[in-house]
């Protein structure tokens, strides 16, 4: 998909667990009024440098055989954390969307 049509955004957690009492919890951020003035209806979620969608990435990642003999990927899966147009920011995330 091109993305002449689309704004790219990166957030980030800038707090890591445990660094702040308050601050270090996770945070709902509307990608809808990200940016004043913009009007958007759609967020895709990308790897974190945009060359692919996330599920796509997702697929393609590595498994590896841990000693119980269960497959294991080392990233958790993000996806479940975007709704609509908001998106569940944990602490030390970094993510990137595509804004249509």
């Amino acid at each position: 998909e091109a993305l002449e049509d689309a704004t790219l955004v990166r957030l980030w957690h800038r707090y890591g667990l445990g660094e702040d009492r308050r601050l270090s919890k996770p945070v709902n951020v509307s990608l809808a009024r990200i940016l004043p003035g913009k009007v958007f209806r759609s967020a895709s979620l990308l790897s974190l440098t945009a060359n692919q969608g996330y599920e796509e990435m997702r697929r393609k990642r590595k498994k590896w055989k841990t000693r119980g003999g269960n497959e294991s990927s080392s990233q958790p899966d993000r996806s479940r954390r975007v709704v609509g147009m908001v998106v569940e920011m944990r602490p030390m995330d970094v993510l990137t969307f595509r804004l249509k």
